[in-house]
């Protein structure tokens, strides 16, 4: 975040430099939208969590998620060469 908006910083004063409005503009709004990112992260900081907690969240994540079984039947029989075979029929017809 710090270097993204340093390089923006670097790309405008070229920008100004050569009076390039293509690399003036967009690194303008990098400047101001990375200014913007560091301000909010100063101001409002990340809620630190032990490492108890993070792996809690990770379990509950799995625990909660809605895996389903492969149906074997049907996925063999959409990779069978006789299919591959058919599909080409139906296409040079």
């Amino acid at each position: 975040m710090i270097m993204n908006t340093s390089n923006a910083v670097f790309w405008t004063a070229f920008g100004f430099g050569t009076w390039d409005w293509f690399i003036l503009i967009p690194n303008g709004l990098g400047c101001i939208l990375g200014a913007i990112q560091i301000f909010l992260q100063i101001v409002l900081p990340n809620k630190s969590k032990t490492s108890e907690e993070l792996v809690n969240d990770d379990i509950e994540v799995v625990a909660a998620s809605d895996v389903k079984p492969v149906d074997e039947e049907a996925t063999a029989t959409m990779h069978t060469s006789s299919s591959v075979e058919n599909l080409l029929d139906t296409r040079s017809k």
